[in-house]
């Protein structure tokens, strides 16, 4: 368990079914117990439940039930183009990459993992598309809130999704209907959305359409793992990219460098993971892209944990200074 006293749950019921969640889902303990014991609340309900133990057996048996409870202690927060730095890195060098290696007829393969409602994975298809793709991608996103995917699918967003400051370029592609923006078929068609429960040993594989990939996103889902998981997570993010492929991950991200023989490189707003091709010359900076405005950080109300995985890591360094590389493996 965290290092909360006990006197800050409310009953021990809510300790169990925490412990649960650490040992089938690999998360960590929340840092914000208030904003748990609301989310097991809303879950108790939901299952029709006011009972711990009835709660915890049904939890045991039921994955459908713990998906639901993990929506509750995780934050689904995204917007269309979030992070355009990372897009940016597409567009200037892994799409180059891709057509040196592979030629200019290659079919481009992405994932978003953790794909929340959907505005990761339909930016990752408008991307492509700008960049003459439109019948040479596969987008996959996961994730393991099903009422998300259901959202996703649906493809109907309000003007919180369009408040990055490069949401522009998904308006050719957005119909307002009355106070929401539905989301053009065209789009929506490229981006195919399943369930996938990051912490099972079920991929990569070719049944969930998760292996092979040139580029993964997988931003902001690490942070919620204890060690155990990221160490296996990060294997099987190796091992579900191609040859050449590459892995962003979020900058709250713990480092993955000591848990799968990636090629770690330096950029000048984070780390990406890079599985290199057989010859192919290893790197580990690359050249800065025109300068991106960052979006104005909103302050909400304590819901989730917050804090980084280790205690013992440094805090980030300023935008304006490069990060160190970590130890290669």
């Amino acid at each position: 368990m965290s290092g909360d006293s006990p006197q800050a749950w409310r009953h021990p019921g809510y300790l169990a079914v925490i412990d649960l969640v650490a040992a089938r889902a690999g998360l960590l303990p929340p840092s914000c117990p208030a904003a748990a014991m609301e989310g097991i609340d809303r879950a108790m309900a939901r299952a029709g439940q006011s009972d711990f133990p009835t709660y915890l057996a049904q939890l045991e048996a039921d994955p459908a039930l713990l998906d639901d409870l993990l929506v509750e202690l995780t934050i689904g927060e995204t917007y269309f183009f979030r992070n355009p730095e990372h897009f940016q890195f597409v567009r200037h060098q892994v799409l180059p990459d891709l057509r040196r290696l592979r030629g200019p007829t290659h079919r481009v393969r992405a994932w978003s993992a953790g794909c929340a409602s959907g505005e990761e994975p339909y930016s990752l298809a408008v991307l492509l598309m700008e960049e003459g793709y439109g019948q040479r991608m596969e987008v996959r996103a996961t994730d393991v809130s099903r009422a998300a995917l259901s959202r996703a699918q649906v493809a109907r967003y309000g003007d919180w999704s369009l408040r990055g400051p490069e949401a522009g370029r998904m308006r050719p592609f957005l119909h307002l209907e009355g106070k929401r923006y539905t989301l053009d078929a065209q789009v929506r068609e490229r981006v195919h959305f399943g369930y996938l429960n990051l912490a099972d040993d079920t991929w990569p594989s070719p049944a969930h359409g998760i292996w092979g990939m040139d580029v993964i996103f997988c931003r902001n889902v690490l942070i919620y793992f204890n060690r155990a998981t990221i160490e296996a997570v990060a294997r099987r993010l190796h091992a579900s990219l191609a040859d050449g492929g590459f892995l962003i991950a979020g900058p709250s991200d713990p480092s993955l460098g000591a848990y799968a023989p990636f090629e770690t490189i330096l950029t000048d707003w984070g780390i990406v993971y890079h599985r290199p091709a057989p010859g192919e010359a290893h790197r580990t900076t690359f050249h800065s892209f025109p300068s991106v405005p960052r979006p104005r950080r909103v302050h909400r109300r304590c819901r989730l944990p917050r804090r980084r995985p280790w205690p013992s890591r440094p805090p980030p360094p300023s935008p304006r200074r490069r990060r160190p590389l970590p130890p290669r493996s």
